[in-house]
């Protein structure tokens, strides 16, 4: 099973009150992932690539010169530092403990960077559950290009078909569709199904609903269990 991490286990809304100081009611955090998912997947279709950490970066200027609102290096590192600290959702911890005591291979695939990834599961304290943390960075590509889902299949030394993808983000969910990966969503606040784009096998209020479905013999059979 193989996670998204940032909106998916762990919680974008945390920098909200950084956004507010920096900016008012002008530019929330939320307003700002979107616009750095968008400025992510044109580096990846434009055949160049940034370092994760810097597209944010550059994106908050952006945002801040757009509005004439000041942002100096202490904002940046501010960014930085609280993307790294996000905490989790407050059933991620428990939903996780169940799938990995019920022995399924547990994975996070995120588009944050190789270095910062490790951190962002450490200091979230879940980073115990999963058997691997793989960054897109790897193959500098930004999800949802379906070549970072076939990365992380290599990886696992597994087939995409046997790749679980599961996301609050239907776009990512495209991508790994594409890649021939299974999907499932998570449809916290601010996320819905794509009707007629995407068909997940699972759709799910959170993460603890998402590990009733997977703990189910009849919805998922014995195939996503290590046991097999």
């Amino acid at each position: 099973i193989t996670f998204d991490v940032n909106g998916t286990l762990l919680d974008i809304g945390a920098l909200s009150p950084m956004f507010k100081a920096i900016f008012g009611s002008k530019y929330t955090a939320r307003e700002w992932f979107t616009e750095l998912i968008q400025y992510s997947m044109a580096v990846t279709a434009s055949g160049s690539f940034h370092e994760f950490g810097d597209i944010a970066e550059a994106v908050l200027r952006m945002a801040a010169a757009a509005r004439r609102v000041p942002v100096g290096r202490g904002e940046i590192q501010d960014l930085r530092k609280t993307m790294q600290s996000l905490p989790a959702f407050p059933e991620v911890a428990g939903a996780l403990r169940r799938l990995h005591a019920a022995n399924h291979r547990l994975v996070a695939l995120s588009n944050s960077g190789k270095s910062s990834l490790p951190k962002q599961l450490r200091n979230a304290k879940i980073d115990k559950f999963f058997e691997r943390a793989l960054s897109a960075s790897e193959v500098e590509k930004y999800k949802p290009a379906p070549d970072v889902y076939r990365f992380a299949a290599r990886a696992l030394d597994v087939r995409p078909r046997d790749l679980l993808m599961v996301a609050a983000h239907p776009w990512d969910l495209l991508g790994a569709a594409s890649a021939g990966c299974r999907t499932a969503l998570i449809t916290r606040p601010g996320a819905a199904p794509l009707p007629k784009l995407l068909k997940p096998e699972v759709v799910a209020t959170d993460l603890d609903d998402f590990a009733g479905h997977m703990l189910k013999d009849t919805i998922f059979p014995a195939v996503w269990s290590a046991k097999s």
